[in-house]
């Protein structure tokens, strides 16, 4: 009698043991599946991560600040052909290279904008990019007006050192799936902030969203980089 009073408390306490058991193992068994996630999700992250390509550690630094005050002066001059108008201006933040891209050596990030670095000249070729400036557009105002666009405008700095390269080469203008106009244009700076205005030499709907794509190339021997740091459309109707 003693030895099955024996074996029924050793039991209880084994059933005890076990209970208390389960909530520590389903605990750390939660606790693996989520750091488990986590360290998946953390690697998917860095996987498609598209704000930065892995450079040479050539390219120049310091561009961050290398922009003036801006003396708030009309960005985008020029005959007013309609009653009404919006200028609208976009972050350069919001720009987006097509990258990955051999002739680009690295993407930095800052506050005033976006810093596109191209691989030095060293043949007949020119390193080149793209970069793609999306801009928020017009289907219709109030009252059924369908505001047009004619003048663009992206405001950029060049290579440090007066370079002068980057330079841009070509702007091709879309109305969403639509190509709208391609204009072979030349123009950089020496560095420093500025404004470029395009015009696309007459007046189209954009009622599907702007893209605005920018072909720059290097046209110099060492690592420049294109900041820009935003562009703009002026609607009018």
């Amino acid at each position: 009698m003693k030895k099955s009073r024996c074996i029924r408390g050793m039991a209880a306490v084994v059933l005890i043991l076990v209970l208390l058991a389960v909530p520590v193992m389903a605990e750390n068994r939660s606790t693996d599946s989520v750091e488990a996630r986590l360290t998946q999700e953390g690697s998917a992250m860095t996987f498609v991560s598209p704000d930065r390509t892995t450079g040479t550690g050539a390219a120049p630094v310091g561009r961050g600040g290398s922009c003036s005050p801006d003396t708030q002066s009309p960005l985008l001059p020029g005959a007013v052909s309609f009653r009404e108008y919006d200028t609208i201006f976009i972050h350069g933040m919001n720009a987006v290279p097509d990258a990955p891209d051999p002739d680009i050596d690295t993407i930095d990030l800052y506050g005033e904008g976006l810093d596109l670095i191209l691989v030095g000249k060293n043949s007949s070729l020119y390193p080149d990019a793209v970069i793609y400036c999306p801009l928020p557009s017009y289907e219709k105002k109030t009252g059924g007006m369908q505001p047009m666009a004619r003048y663009i405008a992206v405001q950029y700095a060049s290579g440090l050192d007066a370079s002068f390269s980057p330079e841009v080469y070509k702007v091709e203008v879309f109305n969403g799936c639509s190509p709208v106009k391609t204009l072979s244009t030349t123009f950089s700076n020496d560095g420093s902030c500025s404004v470029q205005i395009l015009d696309l030499g007459g007046w189209y709907a954009f009622h599907r969203g702007m893209n605005i794509a920018i072909s720059l190339r290097n046209v110099v021997p060492s690592t420049e980089g294109f900041f820009i740091t935003g562009y703009g459309a002026r609607f009018e109707w």
